[in-house]
């Protein structure tokens, strides 16, 4: 049993984005992968937790970005779980680039849901364990209070269509990323590129739902805007962000 892994990944030409670097979706994705490949090699992966009527949710996650890579290129993908805090557990990735250079690190914090109540629950509830490393960090930082004041906003409006949906019946969290991405315009992402992401996951999104994101640029803060959404319909929150750029 591996406590902590990596792999190898090379961008294509679907992770890129037309300025020929990395998508930050695509770093999400990444994540995704072989944190669901890691958990089923300890054992809590997708077909243990459907046999226990449970499943994670991604809550909360922070990226730091040194650079980001190019179409063409091979990472290096490491991650390993960090146990619990509070009603989380905690797991962080590093990814290198060709010369072995650290790029990109991430922090993320999951959610154990019972599949019939969605309430939260505890591997130990199902005689499982997941082991960790609690003193190693990429990114030492936990979910906090998360919420800033909207100042100056844009209003921007999405719809849930067909191909937004994943194999859960929901909007992956990585393509919350791209609709937050694409509240900027090209000369936006020509200007300034992205230093930290920080989004806080607070509800699902299902097929014809309409979202309202609101964008602002923070006063306090240099450098860095704010973006929060809710569903149109019923005001429900679905996800914070804060960006801070270069």
């Amino acid at each position: 049993m591996d406590l902590k892994i990596e792999t190898t990944r090379r961008v294509e030409s679907f992770d890129a984005d037309l300025h020929n670097k990395l998508k930050i979706s695509s770093i999400f994705n990444y994540m995704q992968d072989i944190a669901s490949f890691h958990a089923d090699a300890l054992g809590v992966g997708y077909k243990a937790l459907q046999e226990n009527k449970i499943f994670w949710i991604l809550s909360w996650a922070k990226v730091e970005i040194q650079s980001l890579p190019s179409y063409g290129e091979t990472l290096k993908i490491k991650t390993w779980a960090k146990g619990k805090e509070r009603l989380f557990y905690m797991r962080d990735f590093i990814i290198s680039d060709e010369n072995d250079q650290e790029i990109i690190k991430a922090t993320t914090a999951w959610l154990l849901l019972d599949a019939q109540t969605k309430r939260i629950t505890d591997l130990i509830k199902k005689d499982l364990k997941l082991p960790s490393f609690p003193d190693e960090h990429a990114i030492e930082e936990y979910p906090g209070k998360f919420n800033f004041p909207l100042i100056k906003t844009q209003e921007y409006r999405r719809k849930i269509l067909y191909s937004d949906i994943d194999i859960n019946k929901h909007v992956n969290n990585s393509r919350y990323l791209e609709f937050i991405l694409d509240c900027y315009d090209q000369n936006e992402h020509e200007e300034k590129k992205i230093k930290n992401l920080t989004i806080a996951y607070k509800g699902e999104t299902y097929f014809m739902d309409e979202l309202v994101i609101s964008r602002s640029v923070l006063t306090d803060r240099e450098n860095c805007d704010f973006l929060k959404t809710v569903r149109k319909n019923d005001s429900k929150e679905i996800f914070n962000c804060l960006i801070e750029w270069n």
